[in-house]
């Protein structure tokens, strides 16, 4: 997932399967901004770098990207990352890359 140094990165993790997953970021924190949909007031949103997303659930959550390197953005269950899917593709692991 490529970013530029400053941006504001905007992710909508959702889970259409009867699985949950803790979705984990390194290098950062987020801020938890929806869920389902539903704007958070903006006094009530919390910082997080792990977030449980449940099945049928939506979390929209952001951060700034100030941290250069290349850091994991993966499901905090090991063979959920580990497995590969059916289609030949890996697990539930990415990476956020950029530099200064």
């Amino acid at each position: 997932m490529p970013v530029k140094y400053g941006d504001i990165v905007r992710l909508r993790l959702g889970v259409i399967q009867i699985n949950h997953h803790p979705m984990h970021i390194h290098g950062h924190q987020f801020l938890v901004e929806k869920a389902d949909g539903n704007p958070i007031a903006y006094n009530n949103r919390i910082l997080k770098n792990t977030i449980l997303v449940a099945a049928g659930e939506t979390w929209d959550v952001l951060f700034r990207a100030d941290n250069p390197g290349i850091w994991p953005f993966h499901c905090h269950i090991s063979h959920h990352v580990s497995n590969n899917f059916t289609d030949g593709t890996g697990g539930m692991f990415t990476t956020l890359a950029y530099k200064l």
